[in-house]
């Protein structure tokens, strides 16, 4: 069992800095992100084959930085602070070697990201959910030996549905991947 607590700080970047909505020059609104996090979590490592890792969190972030289009420039990034946000969620990942060279990995994240308090101009996006963040994530990955010095790895993803603006009125559809991957192993 392990716990852990942190805290942040983290400025903007030249890039988040430079993309300034009133013109060319720094973003003199944006201010630098401050966070503090707790983390409880359980750890099971059986040191040959078997292994659950399982995490629950909070995060409570101060001047979040966010993304935001402007309708004249599509396509293009602003940046802007929220005022607060919280992030809380469950990891979890085990790992299983049934034999050698095989791995059969499973990892799953529980996201529940909104903004605590965030009024940008006239528009109050308190309560919303964080966008671009799936509240369910699951990656599945099997890696299965063929012959001495060939690896094959296959990769299965799935993100549950995204809000895509602030307000949370646009939602992308949910999605999967599929990944196979041919390689050779360190025995070449």
């Amino acid at each position: 069992i392990f716990s852990n607590f942190s805290t942040s700080f983290e400025m903007p970047t030249l890039y988040e800095l430079t993309n300034n909505p009133n013109g060319p020059g720094f973003n003199p609104d944006l201010s630098p992100e401050k966070s503090w996090q707790v983390e409880l979590g359980h750890r099971f490592d059986n040191k040959t084959n078997f292994n659950i890792h399982t995490s629950i969190f909070y995060i409570n972030i101060s001047d979040q930085i966010v993304s935001y289009e402007l309708p004249d420039t599509p396509g293009r990034s602003f940046y802007r602070n929220a005022t607060t946000t919280s992030r809380t969620g469950i990891e979890n990942a085990i790992s299983f070697i049934p034999k050698k060279r095989w791995l059969i990995e499973f990892n799953y994240t529980f996201s529940d990201f909104k903004y605590g308090r965030f009024i940008s101009g006239n528009v109050d996006f308190t309560g919303n959910y964080q966008t671009l963040i799936p509240k369910h994530k699951l990656q599945l990955n099997f890696i299965v030996p063929f012959g001495k010095i060939i690896d094959s790895q296959f990769n299965f993803g799935y993100n549950a549905e995204m809000w895509l603006d602030d307000a949370n009125s646009q939602k992308s559809a949910s999605y999967g991947d599929i990944n196979f991957l041919v390689q050779t192993n360190e025995q070449f």
